[in-house]
């Protein structure tokens, strides 16, 4: 490998790093509800709602596979 192309891919790697260390300080998306500054309470709320969402996706795939089995 030539020096050029040695020193180009250092270059990159450099600006790879430098750019996830600045990625990984920047504040959380506004738009994501658990990680803003919010009250304990709405927190508790949006993981309940995610809780209840996922226990109604569960029981939809259970509900599918037993209408499979006894077919």
């Amino acid at each position: 490998m030539d020096y050029a192309y040695r020193c180009d891919l250092w270059a990159m790697a450099e600006a790879a790093i430098r750019g996830e260390i600045v990625r990984r300080r920047a504040p959380p998306p506004a738009w994501w509800p658990i990680r803003e500054a919010g009250s304990r309470r709405s927190r508790r709320l949006v993981l309940a709602a995610l809780a209840y969402l996922g226990l109604l996706v569960l029981l939809a795939v259970a509900a599918a596979a037993v209408g499979r089995s006894h077919v």
